[in-house]
Order: structure tokens, then sequence, then C-alpha cells
């Protein structure tokens, strides 16, 4: 069997509010609905292109070590 393993997330209040809302609404609980949006995030970005970013959309240095 495989043993789940804690791992904090940090969220604000306001988006943690939001996120146990529209968890409600769906009928999942707050940490089914934060697993389901990393992995449909995940599956968007397996179709994406490998392609370097076109230079109006790259993230400088600076902002990367933020």
């Amino acid at each position: 069997m495989h043993k789940q393993k804690s791992f904090p997330l940090r969220i604000g209040e306001q988006e943690r509010r939001r996120a146990r809302k529209l968890a409600s609404k769906m009928g999942l609980s707050e940490n089914r609905l934060y697993s389901n949006l990393i992995q449909e995030g995940l599956a968007v970005l397996d179709l994406a292109p490998d392609v370097p970013p076109a230079v109006v959309d790259a993230v400088s240095k600076a902002r990367r070590k933020r």
C-alpha cells in the first residue's frame, strides 16, 4: 500500500476560503481539490510544446530568484 506523505502548502487565507467553498460546492475535500488541480495542471503542461517561451513571456532571472 502507498504511504502518503504530508506536504505543507502555504496559501493565503482568502485563497484558502475560496478553495474550501469551491471544494464544498463540488462535493470534494479541500485536499482532493488541490490534488485534482495539480494533476490537471500537469496534464495541461504535458500537452505544451517543448520550446523556449517567446521573449515577451520569459521570466527574468531576477524574478525567478524570488
